[in-house]
């Protein structure tokens, strides 16, 4: 018995400790006892469990539970739930995938269209002549370069013009590809550098010429700084959006290419377009935005956009009126000269 571990003794604070060692043996005592009482409880009742034999014994079963027990309404939500689980993934299912299936065509139905169809030539009707013409040889009695020598040629000889044509299949209009100091230059740079597939500035960093180059642009320009991009598409499609802002305005000529109208969107600036190479319509746009910024404080910056030789109409722009009204209204230009 736990009353008699405590010791008589005369000091208080031993008695408490075994006090609460008491306690706390009795606590166990207690847990012991009510487990083999379970026990001994669970050892005096059999548990029989019979499986039905049939599917009919199993129905039967079910029937006498939902009959019989409390829980029927509850018991019978989850068969129907059961139920409409199995159609949705067996039988809607394979019925769905029935329908979707492509009706096939018969095999004579094909053959019958492929024999009817005609298809469209992919370039329009020769004109009178053309046959003519383009059965006559043209051969170059010179390398190709900004200007060619023909040989003697059928058409030609007909024609009467023979000898020196200018070349239009040549990027290098000024010839500064075949200057004996230019083919030196990429002689030195080649020995200097060597020579990879492609070696973009973005891709395998800034050298001391591309340093040089921009100080020369910028010297030529009289400007402080001039910065140099890979290829003319990178340049105005990433300058526009670098300098307007979502505050901003841009007054932008409809009929710019696509790397200015991608810079533009990219700037998300409020955009208003003038008529291509219309300077009275630009007139009226910027006397438009004039007449509503007055008395609203300090201006947004604005910009006007355009380009100096326009690469979707061949158009060249007037920029002396361009800039004459850029001035009259204090806008700033934004001009693609990229070719």
């Amino acid at each position: 018995q736990p009353s008699k571990l405590i010791p008589k003794c005369g000091s208080d604070a031993r008695g408490r400790r075994w006090s609460r060692i008491s306690a706390r043996t009795t606590r166990v005592a207690e847990i012991f006892a009510s487990r083999n009482r379970t026990l001994t409880m669970l050892s005096e009742y059999t548990f029989t469990v019979t499986l039905p034999s049939t599917l009919g014994d199993a129905l039967d079963a079910v029937y006498d539970r939902l009959v019989e027990s409390s829980h029927a309404p509850h018991f019978a939500v989850e068969v129907v739930l059961v139920v409409l689980i199995v159609y949705i993934l067996f039988v809607q299912r394979n019925a769905a995938r029935g329908q979707n299936k492509p009706e096939r065509v018969p095999s004579h139905v094909v053959d019958a269209l492929v024999d009817e169809f005609e298809p469209e030539p992919l370039v329009p009707p020769m004109p009178d002549g053309g046959a003519r013409r383009l059965q006559d040889s043209v051969v170059l009695k010179t390398n190709p370069f900004t200007h060619v020598v023909l040989e003697t040629s059928p058409y030609y000889q007909r024609v009467g013009n023979l000898g020196y044509h200018v070349n239009f299949t040549s990027a290098d209009f000024l010839a500064l590809g075949e200057r004996a100091e230019v083919k030196q230059s990429a002689l030195d740079a080649l020995d200097k550098y060597g020579c990879g597939s492609c070696g973009p500035r973005g891709f395998y960093g800034t050298i001391d010429v591309h340093l040089h180059l921009e100080q020369a642009i910028a010297d030529f320009m009289h400007a402080e700084e001039a910065i140099m991009y890979s290829d003319a598409a990178s340049a105005v499609t990433s300058a526009i959006p670098a300098f307007s802002q979502k505050t901003d305005l841009l007054l932008v000529d409809e009929g710019c290419n696509d790397n200015v109208l991608t810079g533009v969107r990219l700037s998300r600036s409020e955009v208003l377009y003038f008529k291509h190479n219309d300077m009275d319509d630009l007139e009226a746009k910027l006397k438009v935005v004039a007449a509503a910024s007055e008395g609203k404080g300090a201006p947004r910056r604005r910009f006007l956009v355009a380009e100096g030789l326009y690469r979707n109409s061949g158009r060249i722009a007037p920029l002396d009126k361009i800039v004459a009204l850029k001035n009259k209204y204090k806008w700033r230009l934004v001009l693609d000269e990229t070719p």
